[in-house]
C-alpha cells in the first residue's frame, strides 16, 4: 500500500544516496574515479611540464642559431680583412703543394729534359733567379707571426702606409677585400701614368676625351719623372694648366716629389689615394677605347663584379702538361655553369654548357702548377685576346677597386714586388693581375673592347694579332722592336715565376656571351684553340647582357 511505500523511503534513501564505507561496489566506483582524477592531473602535469621543457629547448636552440649566425657573421667579416685572406692563401698554397709532392713523376719528363722548368727556371735568360716556388706561403707566415707592435712599426715605414686611408680599406688596421658588388658607384678615377715627353701626343689626346666621359669624375696622371720635363714641353705645359684648373677633374700626382722611384707600380701605390672606389687604368700609349665598350659595358660588369680585375685585355696562359690541360678544361665548364647558375639560368642551359643540374654549385679551383716536381711549363699566349680561359688582363682598358691598393703594396708583398723592379720586362700586369686573382679567390671578368654600330652578319670568332686595329698595335710595339723571341722568352720567365710563387694559376674567365645564345662551344679542344667563344667576337649593345633588362646578369645592379 501507499503508506508502507513512503515508510520506507528513507532507508533507501539512506541506503542509496548516503553511503556507508562498508558498502563494496560504491567502494570501487568511487576508487576508479579518483585514480582517473589523479591520472588526468598527472597527465595534465606532465604535458605541462613537457610545454616548459620544449618552450626552454627552443629557446635554448634559437639561441644556438643566433650564437651560430653570429659566429658566422663574423668569421665571414672577418675573413675579407687581410689576416683571414693570407691564411686562406696559405692553405691553399699547401694544399697545391701538397698535390704536387703527390703526382707521380711524368713518364716523358726526361724526353722533356731541355725544356723542363725546373732546369729552365735555374738558368734563365735573364739571369734574374726565379722567384721561389710556392714562397707565398711562408711571406705571409712571416708577417702573420709578427706581433701587433712589429707590424705597426713596419707599417709606418715609407712607401707602406699611405698618409689618409679611406674607410672601406682598412679595418683594425688590415687591409679590406672590396664588396663582391658595387652597385651604388657611379663614378670612377682615371688612372695613367707616363715618364717621358715622347708619349704626351698621344697621353694628352686620350686624356681629353676621357674627361667628357660623364662617369669620370677624377683623373690621376702618375708622372715618374721630374716636374721639369712637363713644365719644358708644349703638351706638359697643357696638362699642369689642367692640373691647376679647379674645374678640370685632372690631377698630377709627381712619384718622385712623394719619394718614390720611377716604378711601373706607382699606378697601384696608395699614396696616389683615388676619391673613388673605382679605378679605371690606361697606358700612355693607350690604346684608349669608346665610352660605350668603357661606360656602358665595361664599368656596368664592373659594379657587378667589384671584387675582381675587369678588362678588355686579356691573356691566357698555356699549359705544357696534360694534367694542367685537362683541369683547365674542367674548370672553364664549372667558371660557366656558376656564372649561368647564380644568375638563375635553367637546367636547360645548364646542360647546353656540358655541366647537369647542380653542377653549377662547384666552384671554380686555381690550378696547381708543378715546376720542381713535374717540369710543368707556363706559355705566354700573346696571339689572342680570348674572352674564355684568359688568365690575367692587361691594365689598359681595365677596372680595378681602390681597396686591392693597401694590398698590392703590402709589406708581406715586397719580395715580389722587388721582383718586378728587377726583371727586364717589369711585369707588374703579370703579378699584378695574378695577385688579384689569389686575393679574391676568382678569375678575372672580360668585356668586349669595341662595341659595333651595328650588327654584322660575319664577324670574326677570335682576335688574331695581324688582325686587330691600328690603335692596338702601340701596346704591343714593344714585342717587335728587339729580337722576338728573346722578349718572349723572358716575358715567360716572368709567367712562371709568378705563378710558381703562388703555386697555381686561376681557373679563367668566362666570356660576355656565357649563358647566352652567342655562348658557342668548338667540338675539339687542343692546346692551340680554347673551348668556347663569343660569336660575334665584338657584339652590338643590344646582345650585352648584363647592360639589358630581362638579360643574364641584368637585375644584379639595374641601370
Amino acid at each position: 500500500s501507499a503508506s508502507v511505500v513512503l515508510s520506507l523511503l528513507p532507508f533507501f534513501y539512506v541506503e542509496f544516496l548516503v553511503p556507508t564505507t562498508s558498502h563494496p561496489f560504491l567502494e570501487r566506483k568511487i576508487g576508479v574515479e579518483k585514480q582517473k582524477n589523479a591520472d588526468e592531473n598527472k597527465s595534465y602535469h606532465n604535458a605541462a611540464m613537457q610545454s616548459v621543457v620544449t618552450k626552454k629547448d627552443n629557446v635554448l636552440q634559437k639561441k644556438e642559431e643566433q650564437n651560430t649566425l653570429l659566429k658566422s657573421i663574423v668569421e665571414k667579416k672577418t675573413d675579407i680583412y687581410e689576416t683571414g685572406v693570407f691564411r686562406r692563401i696559405i692553405e691553399r698554397v699547401e694544399s697545391h703543394e701538397d698535390t704536387c709532392s703527390s703526382l707521380p713523376v711524368s713518364p716523358d719528363i726526361e724526353e722533356r729534359k731541355d725544356t723542363h722548368a725546373a732546369l729552365w727556371a735555374k738558368n734563365t735568360t735573364t739571369g734574374l733567379p726565379f722567384l721561389p716556388e710556392f714562397g707565398i706561403a711562408r711571406a705571409f707566415k712571416d708577417w702573420l707571426s709578427l706581433s701587433s707592435e712589429e707590424k705597426i712599426k713596419i707599417r709606418s715605414g715609407a712607401n707602406y702606409s699611405p698618409p689618409a686611408l679611406h674607410g672601406e680599406e682598412m679595418g683594425a688596421g688590415e687591409c679590406r677585400l672590396p664588396p663582391s658588388s658595387s652597385c651604388h658607384v657611379s663614378n670612377v678615377t682615371a688612372v695613367l701614368m707616363s715618364h717621358a715627353t715622347n708619349r704626351l701626343v698621344t697621353l694628352t689626346l686620350g686624356l681629353k676625351g676621357i674627361a667628357s666621359w660623364s662617369m669620370v669624375g677624377e683623373i690621376i696622371l702618375v708622372w715618374n719623372s721630374d716636374r721639369s720635363l712637363l713644365e719644358n714641353d708644349k703638351n706638359g705645359q697643357r696638362l699642369l694648366y689642367w692640373h691647376n684648373l679647379s674645374t678640370h677633374p685632372l690631377r698630377i700626382f709627381f712619384s718622385l716629389e712623394n719619394g718614390l722611384p720611377n716604378c711601373l707600380l706607382n699606378r697601384y701605390h696608395p699614396m696616389i689615394q683615388p676619391k673613388y672606389e673605382a679605378l679605371m687604368y690606361f697606358d700612355d700609349d693607350g690604346p684608349f677605347f669608346s665610352e660605350a665598350a668603357m661606360s656602358t659595358v665595361g664599368f656596368e660588369l664592373w659594379r657587378r663584379n667589384s671584387d675582381v680585375q675587369v678588362g678588355c685585355f686579356p691573356r691566357n696562359i698555356r699549359f705544357n702538361s696534360k694534367r694542367m690541360l685537362e683541369a683547365e678544361k674542367e674548370m672553364t665548364l664549372r667558371s660557366i655553369q656558376q656564372a649561368v647558375s647564380s644568375q638563375g639560368i635553367g637546367a636547360e642551359m645548364q646542360e647546353e654548357v656540358g655541366g647537369k643540374v647542380g653542377d653549377g654549385q662547384k666552384q671554380p679551383e686555381f690550378i696547381p702548377t708543378c715546376r720542381t716536381t713535374e717540369g710543368e711549363k707556363l706559355t705566354n699566349n700573346y696571339n689572342t685576346f680570348p674572352h674564355f680561359a684568359a688568365h690575367f688582363i692587361l691594365p689598359s682598358g681595365s677596372f680595378l677597386h681602390r681597396n686591392y691598393l693597401c694590398f698590392i703594396f703590402h709589406p708581406a708583398l715586397e719580395e715580389l714586388r722587388r721582383y718586378v723592379l728587377d726583371h727586364p720586362t717589369k711585369p707588374d700586369d703579370i703579378t699584378m693581375s695574378s695577385l688579384v686573382s689569389q686575393l679574391s679567390g676568382k678569375a678575372p671578368r672580360v668585356f668586349p673592347r669595341r662595341i659595333n654600330e651595328q650588327k654584322q652578319e660575319a664577324e670574326s670568332n677570335t682576335a688574331p694579332m695581324l688582325e686587330t686595329p691600328a690603335e692596338e698595335q702601340n701596346r704591343r710595339r714593344l714585342l717587335w722592336t728587339d729580337n722576338m723571341d728573346i722578349w718572349a722568352e723572358i716575358r715567360e720567365e716572368a709567367i712562371n715565376s709568378v705563378n710558381g710563387y703562388f703555386g697555381s694559376v686561376n681557373p679563367g674567365s668566362v666570356g660576355w656571351c656565357a649563358g647566352t645564345e652567342y655562348h658557342k662551344e668548338k667540338k675539339k679542344f687542343s692546346k692551340m684553340e680554347k673551348h668556347h667563344q663569343c660569336e660575334p667576337y665584338f657584339p652590338t649593345l643590344n646582345l650585352v647582357p648584363w647592360i639589358n633588362e630581362g638579360m643574364l646578369g641584368y637585375n644584379q645592379c639595374g641601370l
